[in-house]
């Protein structure tokens, strides 16, 4: 747990987490929201409903990211609901950088570029259960603030803007619908 920590603090995930060179053009993805984000690829497959559940979850992947994104820009320490979008390992990973920053005293401002996610890959193929997918998140726009809004001074090298980042996300699809279980940021954007 502690290196995906530290991968998202690295982003500034400050960032959380996608864009630049992530599939969107100039003005697709200028926001934080997935209302911003330029729409997810249909997903490959010719079962319509496959499609279709498949996409609820590429959806909540965007809202746990808009969700992030407001509630560091707010300096909170939580957000009450993380829980709808996240679990396991992806939920205690974004309380614990959402955390990690109200303690040092810093917040974001402005939003990030969050880029068109792809799903690499679900099963089965009926009736989706699980899901794969690969995003961008570029933080390069996204810097840390003092809680009035003064710039940050001396931000360790765990802290500073990374620029375009891939963002690999699990999901799974119980009950009570889809939620993001693991989120990894690392390597450059896909192509």
């Amino acid at each position: 747990m502690a290196a995906h920590v530290r991968r998202f603090t690295g982003l500034g995930l400050v960032a959380l987490l996608a864009l630049a060179g992530c599939g969107t053009t100039s003005g697709e993805a200028s926001g934080r929201s997935s209302s911003s984000a330029a729409a997810p690829s249909a997903v490959a497959t010719t079962d319509p409903a496959a499609a279709a559940s498949v996409q609820e979850g590429v959806d909540v992947y965007l809202k746990l990211l808009d969700t992030f994104v407001a509630a560091s820009n707010a300096g909170a320490a939580d957000a009450p609901d993380l829980p709808k979008y996240a679990s396991g390992q992806a939920l205690l990973t974004v309380r614990t950088i959402l955390t990690t920053y109200r303690e040092q005293g810093v917040r974001t401002q402005g939003n990030p570029k969050i880029g068109k996610p792809v799903v690499t890959a679900y099963s089965p193929a009926t009736a989706p259960t699980s899901a794969k997918l690969t995003g961008c998140f570029d933080n390069s726009d996204w810097p840390f603030v003092k809680a009035d809004g003064k710039p940050v001074d001396n931000l360790g090298p765990q802290q500073q803007a990374q620029g375009p980042s891939a963002v690999n996300a699990t999901l799974a699809k119980a009950a009570e619908g889809w939620r993001v279980t693991e989120l990894v940021i690392e390597g450059a954007c896909p192509a």
